[in-house]
């Protein structure tokens, strides 16, 4: 998700600026003015030939298997995998599910099939199909459903090492348990000897399609969320068989950034993953934001919009006859395959075809609001997931576990490039008219609401609409829904610490985008990736170090100080005492170097967000009024 959403970004950087004369952008947090041509070229070349030889070359890796590598017997077989140069043992493409090909195309996730033997498991599985964005990020494979385990060497079945599963970002549409090596979880179980396991899980339609045929064909009654019933049936196997890899099935965090900390959220409120996790990271999360937690009317709305586009009829009795025979970049969308050179006509080309679905049928017209680049999410299907996961946390009827939340500084930065992709008449550079556009087409054209943002948000206040945006978007996106959750888990008697990212390197794309979505990442991973382009200097392994104390210790200790309660303890490294959040002083964990600690949480702006009618939050659909808003 990472290298894809920053490959993303500058090449609408370079498509929506092209032709136009040379534009200065002045980057978040006041940096020096930055000529968008030039920088972002050279910058998206720069990570194109990178990416190719991570793609290439991630790490070293054996070419055959190693007869006296390590082995750990799984319910479904023995496997074989290798140990790393780190003193690290790792498994790579265990089969943890049935592949979902053929019959098992858009249905709940099913036990894996038993082999005899050992299976060698030393190179990664295939990555499931999503977005062929550039010819090395290529289509994938179906039979995707594999996990990835990495062990201390020194750990043997009675070690209860804890585990660390990580769930990966990428809006539901793109992403995969490796990610060119960022994913690498060598570093990881090396320095902080704990069990780390990553896995696939399906994207896109063939994640998320919900319709009546759909939950029709489930004993259950669930529809969609195929691809977070994978993630369950990763838990479990994790649950059944991490012992004999060494790890501790009763000390299980889950963690995961963007679509995966939404992904977390889903797991805190479903009542199918009770008892398979013992903590939880969420990086850059939301539990209530429509477009990922939609409705099933919603849902089956654009499920069966979304079958018309690809040549089905979603009325036919035997639809999803049609869409299993559907080859897989068919059913995926091959209207998406979206090449550098022509992103504008093809975007155009996506919203044409959705127009003539919704024209030749009277009952299956939608577009979710962040069509066509983030179209899918997670279902409200009353059975997997009862509700909003944030009205199951204020429930109290939930899986309650000690918790981190956080954002990062400039959130916002990323998408904004992208926002004339999705908002028809939004500009990149952003130009003055934008916001109110871009604010009355996710808002349905509610006034109150568009007016009350621009009295909070006056352009008078930042250098340039750019800043403008990126707030407005960085704030009700990420900061304000975060600090909704962390409100809310406390009220529900969760432990919960928040924290917000404020810390920017020395590399390009700091110096453009900030302290971006996903610019943490590098450093929860001790990675330095890419290779050649984001090399730690002193002060960024510090910064790695300091995520390495507070979440090793929340994985171990399920508190992220330690073991004890007091102001200071053996296993902080300097670091300061990480206060657990309360609602009266919001007290925020400032990741940075040096660590600090602050309060008041973006009040006034959450405050504000808050006051937005919870069915306006990202264009759920509903068109109720709006409340009474704080002004500027």
């Amino acid at each position: 998700m990472r290298s894809l959403l920053l490959f993303v970004a500058f090449a609408a950087c370079l498509v929506l600026v092209y032709g136009r004369p040379p534009t200065v952008y002045q980057a978040p947090s006041s940096l020096n003015p930055i000529d968008v041509e030039s920088l972002a070229k050279l910058t998206a070349d720069n990570l194109a030939s990178i990416g190719e030889y991570a793609r290439r070359q991630p790490r070293p890796q054996p070419t055959q298997p190693d007869p006296n590598g390590p082995i750990a017997q799984t319910e479904l077989g023995a496997v074989q995998g290798y140990t790393d140069l780190a003193g690290v043992n790792v498994w790579r493409g265990i089969p943890f599910a049935a592949p979902p090909v053929g019959d098992l195309r858009l249905r709940a996730t099913q036990p894996g099939i038993p082999w005899n033997g050992t299976l060698n498991t030393f190179t990664q599985g295939p990555i499931c199909p999503q977005l062929h964005i550039t010819d090395w990020l290529y289509l994938g494979d179906e039979d995707c459903l594999s996990i990835n385990v990495y062990v201390p060497a020194s750990a043997n079945t009675s070690s209860a090492l804890p585990v660390f599963v990580w769930i990966y970002g990428g809006a539901y549409v793109i992403g995969d348990s490796d990610e060119f090596g960022l994913y690498d979880g060598v570093n990881m179980a090396a320095t902080r000897q704990h069990v780390v396991v990553t896995f696939n899980y399906r994207l896109g339609p063939l994640g998320f399609m919900a319709n009546d045929a759909l939950r029709a064909e489930s004993p259950e009654g669930i529809a969609g969320n195929m691809a977070l019933l994978d993630q369950v049936q990763a838990l479990q196997w994790v649950q059944t068989n991490i012992g004999n890899f060494g790890g501790d099935p009763s000390r299980v965090t889950i963690a995961g950034e963007s679509a995966g900390a939404f992904s977390v959220c889903w797991h805190l409120a479903s009542p199918m993953s009770a008892g398979l996790f013992h903590a939880a990271i969420l990086e850059s999360g939301t539990c209530d934001s429509a477009p990922f937690f939609s409705s099933y009317d919603l849902s089956r709305n654009w499920t069966n919009t979304y079958i018309s586009m690809i040549g089905c009829n979603p009325d036919d009795p035997n639809v999803l006859t049609c869409l299993r025979a559907l080859p897989t970049g068919k059913i995926m969308g091959d209207i998406i395959q979206t090449h550098m050179g022509d992103v504008k006509e093809n975007v155009k080309q996506m919203h044409a075809a959705h127009a003539a679905a919704a024209a030749a049928s009277s009952n299956w017209n939608y577009k979710p609001l962040l069509f066509p680049l983030m179209s899918w999410g997670c279902t409200i299907d009353g059975v997997s997931l009862p509700d909003v996961p944030l009205n199951i946390i204020a429930s109290g009827n939930y899986n309650n576990v000690p918790a981190i939340m956080g954002t990062n500084n400039d959130e916002g930065t990323i998408f904004v490039p992208t926002m004339p992709l999705i908002i028809p008449g939004v500009h990149f550079p952003v130009e003055a008219g934008d916001l109110q556009i871009a604010m009355s087409y996710i808002f349905s054209n509610n006034q109150t609401i568009v007016e009350g943002i621009a009295n909070e948000y006056p352009l008078s206040n930042y250098q340039n609409p750019e800043d403008q945006f990126n707030q407005i978007l960085r704030d009700y996106m990420f900061i304000c829904p975060s600090r909704r959750a962390l409100k809310t888990m406390y009220a529900a008697n969760a432990t919960v610490w928040l924290y917000h990212w404020d810390y920017k390197g020395d590399w390009i794309d700091d110096l453009l985008f900030g302290d971006y979505h996903s610019a943490e990442l590098e450093f929860v991973w001790d990675n330095q990736w890419p290779p050649l382009v984001h090399i730690f200097s002193e002060n960024d392994q510090t910064m790695a170090n300091t995520v390495d104390t507070y979440w090793s210790n929340i994985v171990t200790y399920l508190n992220p100080n330690g073991p004890s309660t007091q102001s200071r303890t053996s296993v902080l490294n300097g670091e300061e005492y990480w206060q657990p959040y309360d609602p009266v002083q919001m007290a925020d964990m400032v990741l940075a170097v040096p660590t600090r600690v602050e309060q008041d949480y973006y009040a006034a702006e959450c405050d504000f967000w808050d006051s937005v009618d919870g069915a306006n939050r990202i264009g759920n659909g509903n068109k109720k009024k709006a409340k009474k808003f704080l002004t500027a």
